[in-house]
């Protein structure tokens, strides 16, 4: 997995993309902070199919929108394979 930065990433073909680092969660004084590997839970939770239904691109978005926005919304969805 990936966020996003505000500077650009040469080496990235985006540009705009940097792994999740792991994040230090401090505990007792007296205790080492625990390293939280946040990328790998994140590639885990992809990997288990969390996110494999969500969201349905297939169903039209909540709210309302114009019929002009509704086929726009289609269009765009179809010509990026996420709705068939």
């Amino acid at each position: 997995p990936t966020c996003d930065s505000r500077t650009p990433n040469p080496d990235n073909s985006n540009g705009y993309t940097t792994p999740i680092p792991d994040v230090p969660v401090p505990l007792l004084e007296e205790d080492a902070d625990v390293v939280v590997p946040l990328g790998a839970l994140v590639d885990d939770m992809y990997e288990q199919d969390y996110y494999a239904n969500y969201p349905d691109y297939n169903s039209d978005p909540e709210g309302p929108l114009s019929n002009d926005d509704r086929e726009w919304v289609d269009l765009l969805l179809r010509e990026k394979g996420l709705r068939t």
